[in-house]
């Protein structure tokens, strides 16, 4: 799957994964309505996958049935900046916010394929349920990652 697909990919389970959760923070949910908008006008088909996807974020099959119709609907229609932008956004919202993250988390969501023109700045992750994972991020200029964390964090006394 083309590198950009698969962050389009990754943001819609994150914001699914995300959105289902009473306590994540407004501003990712509205993200990924925006996200969800963006993508219902460019590709009006593609909508009924997400809302099969939005029924369970963490199951396997339904990540791939979306990951199939994202890829050739891509591979006919391009995609644009604006559609890629939302993505990032909604990724970079997710990130920022405990338990978006986590929710993502527990849906497999992983940062990977990556490629800026430019820098990649990567600020906070926390996994609370198993291993961060990133691969194969490339950067025109600079890749910045602040705090990471896997597995348990300590408590706090």
């Amino acid at each position: 799957m083309e590198p950009m697909t698969a962050l389009l990919v990754n943001a819609v389970v994150a914001g699914a994964a995300a959105a289902l959760k009473p306590a994540t923070q407004q501003v990712v949910k509205a993200t990924y309505d925006g996200l969800k908008g963006y993508i219902k006008i460019k590709w009006m088909k593609l909508s009924s996958g997400i809302e099969f996807l939005e029924g369970d974020p963490a199951s396997k099959m339904r990540q791939a049935a979306l990951k199939e119709s994202l890829a050739k609907a891509v591979q006919a229609d391009g995609l644009d900046e604006q559609v890629l932008k939302a993505a990032q956004a909604l990724l970079a919202a997710v990130a920022n916010d405990r338990a978006s993250a986590a929710a993502a988390q527990e849906a497999g969501v992983t940062v990977e394929d990556l490629k800026a023109g430019a820098s990649i700045d990567i600020g906070r992750v926390l996994a609370e349920a198993g291993p961060v994972v990133v691969r194969r991020l490339t950067a025109e200029q600079d890749i910045r990652i602040g705090e990471i964390r896997s597995g348990n964090p300590p408590r706090r006394q």
